[in-house]
């Protein structure tokens, strides 16, 4: 539809011939007309100067003639001499004027046009009249009028031979020349590109014909090139297919060992994955364990030997007051024993798996922090009602939040330190960030993380998450940490205790 709503019409066709041809008949005869209307009018203007120097010479003899005459005021004596004077036949009429330009006689005929001359008539220095002349301008029209016709009929012979010349002379120079032009160009054109056009001995063809074998020469050229390409391509091509098989076929292999390799990496760190859980999780079984154990029975048993040292020096007292200060010293040492243990217990099993685990844990590291390092450490709770936490994450947020705690006394002297955990179980999101007003995270710690910040991206990445560690606008550093909670919110005993 498009294409038939596109119509080009083609260019009318001319001759170049016949075009020059005409171009030189019609210059010829503008020149011939122009040249004939020159002539006539430089021939007028000539005419034209001659009668009125005709007429002055003629009026200036009347004026000699009949000075007398005009002094006497003899008016019959200056009409008979305008009668029997002879006359020249352009003269178309003579008068004579008195001084005051009045008609004193007249001798000839009218005429509409005529070229007037006066002369003035003086008896010595006394203007005494005039004497006018009239020369017809009859002869100088039919004279303009003849010589037009000649003009005419010449330019229209000259521009018939011209035309027939012109004619002649283009066949001659531009038809045969452009032909063979014309032939070399559609040898050319059917594919003989070794053809070559012949020298001219016109400047203008020889340089066309120069052009267009240059041309073929070149087409040649880059043909001789794309054949020579194509034959390499087709072998190319030839050789390609052979070589798609046999790429097919090892693309094939490799895919295959590297899917089996991909599958037995997976496998391998699946396996890995799990063991480094497994021995994660057994290590804060023992820990918790062995806590329990140093809790529940050394720690028990301590508190007792120091019971029975207690009553031991009440009763030294009185039968060796000397031994006595001995069993107190010996009573205070098991005392700090049995505290020290208590705290190893307490730091093998922050988290206790009960209600308020998480959340107690981190008050009383935040205690412990500003009590052990003097500073001021808070612990913010932002939560949803859930079901109790799980053991083993907890310890794994309770164990970051202890590093970073560290981390920021140690290394950036922060004097407040803030641990805000958050967690939402319409989103089943949880955040855990510890922000201090220290002086940063040294530089060096940034490039190269040392075994405390690569423990907890451990912990964070046990937990499904992650651990960043940014700059706040203070100057100090915050460390948060992201983990999904799938089933470790805070339960609604933790909440209420808040």
């Amino acid at each position: 539809m498009a294409a038939s709503a596109l119509h080009f019409e083609s260019p009318r066709r001319h001759s170049l011939a016949r075009t020059l041809s005409a171009c030189i008949t019609v210059s010829v005869v503008a020149v011939a007309v122009l040249v004939a209307v020159v002539s006539v009018r430089l021939s007028r203007e000539r005419i034209l100067h001659e009668l009125r120097s005709e007429s002055h010479e003629l009026a200036e003899r009347l004026a000699m003639r009949l000075e007398l005459h005009l002094w006497n005021v003899d008016v019959p004596a200056i009409n008979k001499y305008l009668v029997q004077a002879p006359l020249p036949r352009d003269v178309a009429f003579v008068r004579v004027l008195n001084e005051f330009q009045e008609p004193l006689a007249e001798s000839g005929s009218s005429d509409p046009t005529p070229i007037v001359a006066t002369e003035p008539v003086h008896h010595g220095r006394e203007l005494i009249g005039f004497v006018q002349t009239g020369m017809s301008m009859r002869q100088v029209t039919a004279l303009q009028q003849a010589l037009v016709e000649y003009t005419v009929a010449i330019a229209l012979i000259g521009s018939t031979v011209l035309a027939l010349v012109a004619w002649l002379t283009t066949g001659l120079v531009l038809r045969r020349p452009l032909a063979s032009l014309t032939a070399g160009l559609k040898r050319i054109a059917d594919g003989d590109y070794e053809s070559r056009l012949p020298t001219s001995s016109f400047i203008e063809i020889d340089e066309i014909n120069g052009e267009v074998n240059t041309m073929a020469q070149i087409i040649a050229l880059r043909t001789r090139q794309l054949e020579t390409e194509v034959r390499e391509r087709r072998r190319a091509e030839v050789e390609l297919r052979a070589m798609a098989g046999d790429l097919e076929t090892l693309v094939d292999e490799r895919t295959r060992a590297l899917s089996l390799t991909n599958r037995r990496l997976a496998d391998e760190i699946s396996r890995r994955k799990q063991a480094q859980d497994e021995i994660l999780a057994i290590s804060s079984y023992e820990q918790r364990r062995i806590g329990q154990d140093l809790h529940d029975s050394l720690g028990q048993e301590l508190a007792g030997a120091a019971f029975l040292c207690g009553s031991l020096t009440r009763a030294m007292g009185k039968v060796a007051p000397n031994l006595a200060e001995q069993a107190d010293q010996l009573t205070s040492i098991l005392s700090q024993a049995v505290s020290e243990t208590r705290r190893i217990a307490h730091g093998l099993t922050p988290v206790e798996p009960a209600d308020g685990g998480l959340v107690d844990a981190l008050k009383a590291l935040c205690a412990d922090a500003s009590h052990m390092f003097g500073v001021q450490c808070s612990l913010r709770v932002h939560t949803t009602p859930g079901q109790q936490t799980d053991p083993t994450a907890s310890t794994h947020l309770y164990r970051i939040a202890q590093e970073a705690i560290h981390n920021a006394v140690r290394h950036g002297h922060a004097s407040r330190v803030v641990v805000t955990l958050r967690e939402n179980r319409e989103t089943s999101l949880g955040t855990l960030s510890i922000e201090d007003d220290g002086s940063g995270m040294p530089a060096t710690d940034r490039a190269t993380p040392g075994l405390g910040m690569r423990t907890m991206r451990y912990r964070a990445e046990a937990l499904g998450g992650r651990v960043d560690v940014t700059a706040t606008a203070c100057g100090g550093t915050m460390v948060m940490v992201e983990y999904g909670l799938a089933g470790s919110a805070l339960s609604d005993s933790e909440l209420a205790r808040l």
